[in-house]
C-alpha cells in the first residue's frame, strides 16, 4: 500500500507536460523589446496571444500548434479526431489512473474517476514538493509556481509581497487582498446568500447550510469552517482511525481531504476508504 504513494509513471510529468511553458511551442517568439508574440510557422502571421493563434490555425487549417506533451513532434491545427487518436496512441499515460492502472476513453472519464475515488493522477516532480493532483489543469497551473521567470503579481499595500516575492498567481493576490487587507471583500460577497451554522442553539444556527437575507449568515464557506472549528470544536469528516488526533475541530470538511489523510497517514487505500468518506 505504501508503494501506491510513489511517483510512478508520472515521475517525469513535470518535464513532460509543457502546456504553460509558451517557449516550448514553435510558434512562440520573444521580440527585441522583450515582448512575447506568437507566429504561425506556416504563413508567418503574428498575433499577441496563444488564443488568437489557435483561432487562426482553426480557421485556415495551418498546423502550427505543438502537441502539449513534450518531447513530441506533432503539429496540429485543430483538436479533431486525428489529434485525439494521436493522444491516445502516443501518450496513453494521460488516460490511465496512476494508482489503480485503470484505463479510460477520455480525460473527462479519468478525472471523474479520480474525483470520485480521490486518486492522484499527477505528482509534482520538483524537489521538496511532491504535491498530488487529480486533474491535469490544476497540475499545469501548479507548475507555474516553480518557474523562475513567472510573472509576479505584487501587493501594493505591503512590502512583503513585492518584486521577486510577489504572488505567482493573480487569484492568490486577490485572496491576500481580501483576507489580509479586507479589500474587495464586501464588493465580491453575495448580498443574499450566505452560510449558516448547523449546530442547534448557536446564535448563527439555521437548519440548512444556507439561508436568505440574514445578517447572521457567513459570507464565505471558509468563515463557517473556522467557526465550526473554533466555536464548536467539530468537523464534518473526522478521522475514524482509533487514536488519530484528526478528530473534532482538527478533522476535515471535505471527503477528498479525509481520503488523502487516510491514505497518507494510515496507509488505507481508496478502495477501503471511499465508503468512509462520503
Amino acid at each position: 500500500m505504501a508503494g501506491s504513494l510513489g511517483v510512478g509513471p508520472f515521475e517525469d510529468a513535470t518535464r513532460m507536460i509543457n502546456l504553460d511553458q509558451d517557449s516550448s511551442r514553435p510558434s512562440f517568439v520573444n521580440t527585441k523589446q522583450n515582448m512575447q508574440i506568437y507566429g504561425c510557422v506556416v504563413c508567418g502571421k503574428q498575433v499577441d496571444t496563444y488564443a488568437e493563434l489557435s483561432q487562426h490555425a482553426f480557421e485556415v487549417g495551418h498546423e502550427t500548434l505543438r502537441c502539449r506533451i513534450q518531447p513530441c513532434d506533432l503539429l496540429y491545427a485543430r483538436k479533431n479526431g486525428v489529434y485525439r487518436a494521436h493522444m491516445k496512441t502516443s501518450h496513453p499515460e494521460l488516460y490511465k489512473c496512476r494508482e489503480c492502472n485503470t484505463s479510460f476513453n477520455s480525460q473527462f472519464e479519468l478525472e471523474f474517476h479520480a474525483s470520485r475515488l480521490g486518486h492522484a493522477l499527477f505528482i509534482c516532480g520538483h524537489p521538496w514538493c511532491g504535491k498530488p493532483f487529480g486533474r491535469l489543469d490544476t497540475f499545469q497551473r501548479h507548475q507555474r509556481t516553480h518557474q523562475k521567470d513567472t510573472k509576479r503579481f505584487p501587493c501594493k499595500y505591503c512590502n512583503k509581497y513585492r518584486g521577486s516575492n510577489g504572488f505567482k498567481r493573480k487569484d492568490h493576490l486577490t485572496q491576500h487582498l481580501r483576507g489580509y487587507h479586507h479589500i474587495g471583500e464586501r464588493e465580491n460577497a453575495s448580498p443574499i446568500l450566505g452560510y449558516a451554522c448547523t449546530q442547534n442553539g448557536c446564535p448563527m444556527y439555521n437548519a440548512g447550510l444556507t439561508y436568505w437575507g440574514s445578517e447572521l449568515a457567513f459570507k464565505k464557506r471558509s468563515d463557517l469552517i473556522e467557526h465550526m472549528k473554533t466555536v464548536h470544536d467539530t468537523s464534518k469528516y473526522p478521522c475514524p482511525e482509533p487514536g488519530c488526533d484528526r478528530v473534532a475541530g482538527r478533522g476535515y470538511f471535505r471527503p477528498a481531504d479525509l481520503r488523502f489523510h487516510l491514505k497518507k497517514v494510515h496507509w488505507i487505500t481508496n478502495s477501503d476508504s471511499q465508503d468512509i468518506a462520503r
